[in-house]
């Protein structure tokens, strides 16, 4: 069951960002939870790679779990040293982890926590 709810989650966050016909997607933290390297069940890193295999463009800042994600989504995104890097590179923004969830910015902006 709580599988079924983490992938109703993903789903609809995924259906959020396409939606919006933007395909140049940036994520801003792609841990499983703020502040960690930690990307096992990460809900962010699944959308991104759901979003990769869609033939989106996935733009990820996330410096502690980089590392992590570029194995799991095989170096297929991008991955930007910097916020202004990945928000100036991209039209759609998924806040991923809570630690995000106040960026400013303009362009369209998915997040679940707000």
């Amino acid at each position: 069951m709580l599988n079924d709810l983490n992938n109703y989650v993903v789903d609809r966050y995924i259906q959020k960002v396409k939606s919006s016909k933007r395909r140049k997607v940036g994520i801003l933290g792609v841990a499983y939870k703020p502040n960690v390297s930690y990307v096992y069940e990460s809900q962010p890193l699944k959308i991104a790679k759901q979003l990769l295999q869609e033939g989106y463009e996935v733009y990820i800042y996330d410096p502690l779990a980089e590392g992590n994600a570029k194995q799991v989504l095989n170096n297929k995104a991008h991955f930007c040293s910097t916020i202004k890097e990945c928000v100036d590179e991209v039209e759609i923004i998924f806040i991923g982890t809570v630690n995000y969830s106040n960026v400013e910015t303009d362009k369209s902006t998915v997040n679940p926590w707000r």
